[in-house]
């Protein structure tokens, strides 16, 4: 029978010895609910690092990060429109923004919203209901699911040209 040895210990890393990795000292801050805090300290002068920790945390599935198109972040005629119901505008705002990003106009649309006789836009109760649980179910605001949502019809759209 061989000899038994001690194992090695882990390889050296920079800072003193008993100083916590940066991901432990995240895990903890998580677990105790002072995430923003430590990002706060962590990185105070650098946006970028605070988001990327934050989406590093919840591609981990320890914490869910707050959602970068809050209410706060929302340009106001987007927000305006979307409160006041009007769909038209709206649509409107969101090809001028498609046509800023890509350069192309976007491609014209059928009505998306049945309407009543009297004009008024009607969507399936159903449909709303399902989204609202679905947002309350993952934790996550109704626009992002949205958001979530027109992305990958358009995703599908590219893949196979049906609509």
């Amino acid at each position: 029978m061989p000899e038994e040895r001690e194992l090695p210990g882990p390889p050296n890393r920079p800072g003193p010895p008993n100083r916590p990795l940066l991901s432990d000292e995240m895990a903890m801050a998580i677990a105790q609910g002072k995430l923003e805090e430590f990002l706060e300290k962590r990185f105070p002068d650098n946006e970028h690092a605070r988001m990327l920790a934050s989406m590093m945390a919840g591609l981990s599935g320890m914490f869910v990060p707050p959602m970068p198109h809050s209410a706060s972040m929302t340009p106001e005629g987007l927000r305006l429109a979307a409160e006041s119901g009007d769909v038209e505008g709206l649509i409107g705002l969101l090809a001028r923004e498609h046509e800023k990003r890509t350069g192309e106009k976007p491609p014209v649309a059928g009505p998306a919203i049945q309407k009543e006789a009297g004009g008024e836009p009607v969507m399936e109760k159903e449909i709303i209901d399902a989204l609202l649980k679905m947002a309350e179910e993952n934790k996550v605001s109704v626009d992002w699911l949205a958001a979530r949502a027109l992305k990958l019809y358009v995703e599908e759209y590219k893949r196979t040209g049906r609509l």
